[in-house]
């Protein structure tokens, strides 16, 4: 008997210990939606401060940057003997 007096007190415990887990995941998982709705709030903010406008001209400016490099390289693959002036 105290043997299922034993396995019934640790199965107890773990009910006990499968509860508190539960309740932390419960706050943790309202912290996660807290700070996911904050951030969603920041990126509106930071959207309308920025407006389209300014992300066409980031884009754009990416673009030119991106540009350069690819002018290099082709420069750079074209037969040598095409440079050479008789």
């Amino acid at each position: 008997m105290i043997m299922g007096e034993l396995i019934m007190e640790a199965k107890m415990k773990m009910a006990k210990n499968d509860e508190k887990g539960i309740l932390e995941k419960i706050v943790l998982d309202a912290d996660i939606i807290k700070i996911i709705e904050t951030s969603k709030d920041v990126m509106a903010a930071m959207l309308k401060e920025t407006g389209i406008e300014k992300v066409d001209e980031l884009i754009d400016n990416i673009k030119e940057i991106m540009e350069d490099p690819s002018l290099i390289l082709s420069a750079l693959a074209q037969p040598f003997d095409t440079f050479a002036t008789d």
